[in-house]
């Protein structure tokens, strides 16, 4: 909440410490120096944001905007151990040997959600969650029926492991040297399974009547 809002009309007033400050601020930034002696490289960035015509560069930030982010971190560091009130009210000094607790007004905002519906059109939505827990219901079911791992046949080591035994593929024939050109890149594959043996390799799908891979003497499916 702004101060503004507990103390709406303040008394203005000047604080001469507060020159203090900030001539050591001038000091350690290197304001007051010239063009001979120091180091006035802050003091010459500072003078090219000097307008020359009646308003603002919209590609350079202006003086004052400069200034504040040179001296914001100084304005911190002297507002700790303040109070938040703009005046002081303690006897005994600026400085307080021991802390005290201050209060001040402040301002929460909270939001807050409820699981219900607010109005009776919003019960329809009850559908949803219906059809949401029966999936969930399904999916329980069938995992508990099927149990066991299922094998990602496009994770990389399982590809190379199915590529390597599989059969050699006609379609793709001469491109084990410089990789698969034109048509061959439309070539599709299937997984197949030898049921005798439980193997799994790459069938190319057929094209032009031609027969994909060899059948094996001896096997009921296709074995590499």
């Amino acid at each position: 909440m702004s101060y503004s809002k507990s103390v709406p009309d303040p008394p203005t007033n000047i604080q001469v410490d507060f020159k203090e400050v900030m001539v050591d601020w001038m000091f350690a930034m290197s304001m007051n120096t010239g063009l001979t002696n120091s180091n006035a490289s802050i003091t010459r960035i500072l003078s090219q944001f000097v307008v020359t015509t009646p308003q603002f560069d919209t590609h350079l930030p202006s003086t004052a905007e400069a200034l504040a982010s040179l001296v914001g971190s100084t304005l911190l560091t002297a507002a700790e151990s303040a109070t938040f009130k703009h005046y002081w009210g303690y006897a005994g000094g600026s400085i307080l040997s021991t802390g005290v607790y201050e209060y001040f007004n402040a301002t929460l905002a909270s939001q807050e959600y409820q699981s219900g519906p607010q109005q009776p059109w919003q019960k329809m939505f009850y559908l949803v969650l219906l059809l949401v827990f029966l999936t969930n219901v399904f999916c329980l079911g069938y995992f508990i029926r099927q149990r066991g791992l299922v094998t990602d046949f496009t994770a990389t080591q399982n590809l190379f492991a199915l590529a390597v035994n599989s059969p050699p593929s006609r379609r793709l024939g001469g491109s084990c040297g410089a990789g698969p050109e034109g048509e061959q890149l439309n070539v599709d594959f299937h997984i197949q399974c030898a049921e005798d043996s439980s193997h799994f390799y790459l069938k190319e799908g057929d094209g032009e009547g031609e027969t994909a891979i060899d059948e094996f003497e001896g096997q009921d499916g296709y074995y590499l």
